[in-house]
C-alpha cells in the first residue's frame, strides 16, 4: 500500500508546531532567566514564575481539549495542524 501524498505534509505540521510550542515557551522563559540573573534575585522566585508560564501555556490544551477532538473529526489533521499554527502565531505576534 502506498502512503498517502499529505503524509510529508502532515509531519513537517506536527513538527512545525511541536516546535512553535517550544519556541514559545523559550520566548517566554527566556526573558525572566535574563531578569532575576541581571537582578541578582533569589532564583527560587524565577523557578515560581516559571512554573506559572510553563502551567499558563499548557491549561489552554487541557481546557480546550474537547473542542480540539469535534473540530479533529470535522476536518482533516493536516488542515486542523495548519489551522491551529496559524492561531499560534496571531497570538506570538500580539504578545510581542
Amino acid at each position: 500500500m502506498k502512503p498517502k501524498r499529505n503524509y510529508p505534509l502532515l509531519l513537517a505540521s506536527q513538527f512545525l508546531s511541536a516546535f512553535g510550542d517550544n519556541a514559545i515557551l523559550a520566548l517566554i522563559l527566556g526573558p525572566v532567566l535574563v531578569h532575576f540573573k541581571q537582578t541578582r534575585d533569589h532564583l527560587a522566585g524565577a523557578a515560581d514564575r516559571q512554573c506559572v508560564y510553563t502551567s499558563l501555556l499548557f491549561i489552554p490544551y487541557v481546557v480546550l481539549a474537547p473542542l480540539a477532538g469535534f473540530f479533529n473529526d470535522r476536518f482533516s489533521k493536516t488542515r486542523w495542524l495548519i489551522g491551529g499554527n496559524l492561531l499560534k502565531l496571531a497570538g506570538a505576534g500580539i504578545a510581542r
